[in-house]
């Protein structure tokens, strides 16, 4: 496992786009209709535009737990990806930032749980419904791993993680109503900054 790296979705492990219908090799499903206790593979979704609504990145591409973008209706879908970091925190802090979006709406979280309101910026959970520019648009976000002068105490540590995207499917006909999620991402290592004027880092 590559340290200090997150894969963005339909990627291989050199970071070039797989072919549609392919099993991405970095996430699974792992809660979702018949998932039970063994994760599932997640694919490629066949029609990257979806009728037009979907929209397009240049490094990842949009995936689901079928190939043909079916699922469930009023159904959450849970995927997950690890990572590892590597990071003295002595030195850096660090963000999770990128771009999303999820058909029909969701959430992210990190390691199962929501981060706090002051380590977020951007757009980490979707409205409900169905609303088009979940999907039609991307949404950034950063997750700020906050750094010693910061008064959030929420705090990521070295070692292993997870990213979960939370997806919930709505519509009125699972025929005629697909759905996947797109994410784009990145871990930035920030230095941080040396304590002036006497100031003392706790």
């Amino acid at each position: 496992m590559p340290v200090n790296k997150i894969w963005n979705t339909g990627v291989d492990d050199n970071g070039t786009l797989l072919h549609r219908r392919s099993v991405d090799p970095h996430w699974k499903l792992i809660q979702g209709p018949n998932v039970g206790t063994t994760p599932q593979p997640v694919y490629v979704v066949d029609d990257q535009s979806s009728g037009g609504n979907y929209f397009t990145q240049t490094d990842s591409l949009w995936v689901w737990a079928e190939a043909n973008a079916g699922a469930a209706l009023n159904t959450l879908y849970v995927f997950q990806t690890e990572f590892l970091l590597d990071i003295s925190f002595k030195t850096h802090w660090l963000q999770i930032a990128g771009q999303w979006g999820a058909d029909n709406f969701g959430y992210l979280t990190i390691d199962s749980m929501p981060p706090p309101a002051d380590a977020v910026t951007g757009e980490v959970t979707l409205p409900p419904g169905m609303v088009l520019s979940n999907f039609n648009q991307a949404h950034y976000f950063s997750i700020s791993q906050a750094h010693r002068l910061s008064q959030s105490h929420w705090r990521l540590t070295e070692g292993r993680h997870t990213l979960e995207v939370s997806v919930f499917n709505e519509g009125k006909s699972a025929n005629m109503n697909p759905a996947g999620f797109n994410l784009s991402v990145s871990l930035i290592k920030n230095p941080i900054l040396l304590p002036v004027q006497g100031i003392q880092v706790p």
